[in-house]
């Protein structure tokens, strides 16, 4: 099961690249997709756009800066991942 998750990412894996190192890749793309994505809406949602969701956070303009440091780390995070290969 892990070859076929292997297969199915975006960025080449060597052969060599297996056990811990396997799983910390996959752990570190995972955790950088989810911040990009929590960044972007709360990008979102500061600056009021109206697709995003409605909370405590909409229009509230400290959630574009804490949104765009989620979006930054989740790619340096997406980077590191793909120099461990």
């Amino acid at each position: 099961m892990l070859e076929r998750l292997v297969q199915q990412l975006p960025f080449p894996v060597r052969k060599s690249l297996r056990g811990y190192d396997l799983a910390v890749r996959v752990t570190l793309v995972a955790i950088g997709i989810l911040l990009i994505g929590s960044g972007l809406v709360w990008i979102a949602q500061g600056l009021n756009l109206s697709f995003a969701p409605r909370s405590f956070m909409t229009a509230d303009r400290s959630w574009i800066l804490i949104g765009a440091i989620a979006v930054v780390a989740g790619a340096v995070l997406l980077a590191r991942a793909r120099q461990r290969g």
